[in-house]
């Protein structure tokens, strides 16, 4: 008769070659590449640390600040995913060759069987799919097959960049609240942006736009949308087996990390890691057409601005129509039919009500219909045609207030207060 502790170690094995053959059929339909050849991973390797660089000057900071954080129970990768497009201009490869020689030589240098780093080459990608989606996802998928080839068969896959510095709580944080929250898919984790140590003339630009992320989130909170959740990919995280059964990471050169997020929101619960802190780089940069860097080089020519508190007020009114129309089998709303038609919905409730067989399973497919995607569309066609977008300092007034708190006067001291509600 096995014992307990025999029969719990034959479970764990059954579970943990489950495990990797979901990583391996993922593997097998989804890799872009083939995977690096790499040393074999420590049994107990449970977090890899995923990091897309690309032309960075000073990526060992990064490094630095990861290596330099409390260790969790289990081993710990950081994988560096050095990437370039095969057009790159002559500078970006020279940086890229730097970048490489500069993380390769600070790996070599590290005895440390608890964090163990690996530098992957990915210079020369086709043009057509190089972006920070590809290299997301080259380092995510080697991650998957890394935690796959561990004892438990799994473990959680972490999204960092090569501009931000993290907290020393920043591994610790994450593998207890995976360790702890048994429900949650992936996490979001908390971030600031260092207000302190970017140029005085940028101070403003940053702080407006870290007030817009937050406006953004709080409005879709109140607004009672189950897609209130930030969408920065240098602070996210997930389950391996998560990541594989939901088709990993894409390859979209912008927005990569937003429509990753929402593919989990839509399954089930994704939480959020406050008790540690993301601190990304607030540099300017043109390489995609939104997100930080992009924001403050706009912000050199016109003041950032963010939605009108008002679209959240109309979310919900807008939702609960929307539902009585798919549940009740009533008329779509005339006042939003031209969004409506815009996004195909008619066919949608038509093909859905045929293959539903209750009125719960119907409203599961609304909530699923109305993601984080069509929520932000909505937003977008909202501003457009009825209430334009509004500074950044009276929006995050107005949504303070609805949290009930008491407006600061200044912006810097309103994005404290925002921050604070977000660490609750």
């Amino acid at each position: 008769m096995s014992s307990p502790v025999s029969q719990a170690t034959t479970n764990q094995a059954i579970f943990a070659q489950h495990y990797a053959g979901d990583a391996r059929r993922y593997l097998d339909r989804h890799a872009y590449l083939s995977l690096p050849e790499l040393p074999a991973p420590d049994p107990g390797l449970g977090l890899v640390v995923v990091v897309p660089a690309l032309g960075e000057s000073d990526v060992i900071t990064t490094l630095d600040t990861v290596a330099a954080a409390s260790r969790p129970d289990c081993a710990v990768e950081l994988l560096l995913v050095v990437n370039a497009p095969d057009d790159a201009s002559a500078e970006m490869q020279r940086l890229s060759t730097q970048c490489l020689h500069d993380a390769t030589a600070w790996a070599s240098r590290r005895h440390d069987n608890q964090l163990r780093c690996h530098v992957l080459d990915y210079r020369g990608l086709p043009a057509d799919h190089a972006g920070v989606g590809l290299a997301r996802k080259l380092g995510m998928d080697t991650a998957l097959s890394r935690l796959a080839a561990s004892r438990n068969g799994r473990g959680v896959i972490v999204s960092l960049d090569a501009d931000c510095s993290v907290a020393p709580t920043y591994l610790t944080a994450i593998d207890n609240y995976f360790r702890n929250e048994s429900v949650a898919l992936g996490a979001t984790i908390y971030f600031e942006h260092p207000i302190d140590d970017t140029p005085a003339d940028a101070r403003a630009a940053i702080i407006d736009y870290e007030l817009h992320l937050r406006c953004y989130k709080r409005g879709l909170q109140a607004a009672g949308s189950p897609y209130a959740s930030y969408t920065v990919g240098s602070a996210l995280a997930a389950r391996s087996e998560i990541y594989a059964q939901e088709g990993g990471m894409n390859r979209r050169p912008a927005g990569e990390d937003f429509y990753f997020i929402n593919k989990l929101l839509k399954r089930g619960s994704v939480g959020e890691i406050n008790t540690t802190t993301v601190f990304p780089s607030a540099r300017i940069s043109r390489r995609v057409p939104f997100g930080t860097g992009a924001a403050m080089w706009r912000a050199k020519k016109q003041s950032q601005t963010t939605y009108a508190p008002a679209v959240y007020r109309e979310l919900p009114i807008f939702g609960n129509a929307l539902e009585e129309c798919a549940v009740a089998d009533g008329p779509v709303p005339s006042t939003y039919a031209p969004f409506l038609d815009s996004m195909g919905f008619d066919r949608w409730l038509d093909k859905t009500r045929a293959n539903v067989a209750s009125v719960q399973s119907l409203q599961a497919q609304f909530t699923r219909w109305l993601d984080g995607f069509r929520t932000m569309k909505f937003v977008n066609w909202l501003t457009e045609s009825r209430y334009p977008r509004v500074p950044v300092a009276a929006a995050a007034h107005e949504i303070l207030v609805w949290a009930g708190e008491s407006p600061a006067d200044r912006p810097q001291e309103m994005l404290k207060q925002l921050r604070a509600l977000d660490r609750r």
